[in-house]
């Protein structure tokens, strides 16, 4: 079975329409002073980084279908797939720390290293697509 490009989309809308469901959320505690919002999203700090990180994945996600379509780049499933990881786990990272501020000082080694590693898949997701898009350019780019 294949994974189609246009899941990017999907998940872009998908990721789009939570972006401004946190926006509402911070609205609410910000400037409506929601006291039952205020308790469980303890740091407004983090969601709206939360907000703004689902809206940035979201055009990443828009740019790399447009990009893989319009130059008909071959991409496999597997990076596809990390694109889509990435783009839900990195900003889904924020959300857990508007509700645990407590946990975005890793202290242990392990911790660190999870954090890094956590990374990954939106760089490759999203960088190995650019890389072939740059080397399909070639020399006409120059």
């Amino acid at each position: 079975m294949s994974i189609s490009p246009e899941l990017l989309i999907v998940v872009a809308a998908i990721n789009f329409l939570i972006s401004l469901l946190l926006a509402w959320i911070a609205s609410f505690i910000v400037y409506a002073k929601n006291k039952f919002l205020q308790r469980f999203f303890v740091s407004t700090r983090y969601l709206i980084r939360a907000h703004i990180d689902f809206l940035l994945m979201s055009l990443l996600l828009v740019a790399t279908f447009y990009l893989v379509n319009q130059f008909e780049l071959i991409v496999p499933d597997y990076i596809l797939i990390l694109a889509i990881v990435g783009a839900i786990y990195n900003p889904l990272g924020f959300v857990i720390l508007s509700v645990k501020p407590h946990l975005s000082s890793p202290t242990s080694t392990l911790s660190k290293t999870v954090t890094l590693l956590a990374f990954i898949p939106t760089t490759i997701g999203f960088g190995y697509p650019m890389v072939k898009l740059l080397l399909s350019l070639g020399p006409s780019i120059i």
